[in-house]
């Protein structure tokens, strides 16, 4: 939504694109009991720590849940642990525009592009490989590395 003109360029080029949204990373949710164990008197896990507690009391605060989900493991998980997701292949892809559903910053444009995924587009030439589902197992690297 921030530069569909680069969006276009690299559909229009042919080169491989693999998306992995929503629905993919709502399966990975990372709670202060998975990674409380970095709070200890090791610089590198202190520092993690602290990064990740406001988040999670972030997400208290919003949603009344002390976690969050952690979005951008899904794409680095795609390039590290393939086995680990569930994918629609040569799935049409196409960008339309709708009404803003972002709430801030008040001055906020009525429209917004909207990159969409899905096999019912027929008016598209543009196709990806879709990451729909995190299997088990994914969350557990995910916590491991850090």
């Amino acid at each position: 939504e921030k530069d569909v003109e680069s969006f276009r360029v690299i559909f229009d080029s042919g080169v491989k694109v693999v998306l992995s949204g929503f629905e993919c990373s709502a399966y990975l949710f990372l709670g202060k009991t998975d990674y409380e164990f970095l709070n200890n008197d090791f610089e590198g896990d202190k520092w993690v720590y602290n990064y990740l507690r406001p988040w999670s009391k972030r997400g208290e605060s919003l949603f009344g849940i002390d976690g969050f989900i952690p979005y951008d493991t899904t794409p680095l998980g795609y390039l590290t642990h393939p086995d680990y997701f569930k994918y629609y292949e040569n799935i049409p892809v196409r960008i339309v525009t709708k009404p803003n559903d972002a709430t801030i910053p008040a001055n906020r444009p009525k429209e917004k592009a909207f990159l969409e995924v899905s096999p019912s587009f027929t008016n598209t030439k543009w196709r990806c490989t879709y990451a729909y589902k995190t299997l088990p197992g994914f969350e557990e690297i995910v916590i491991e590395s850090l």
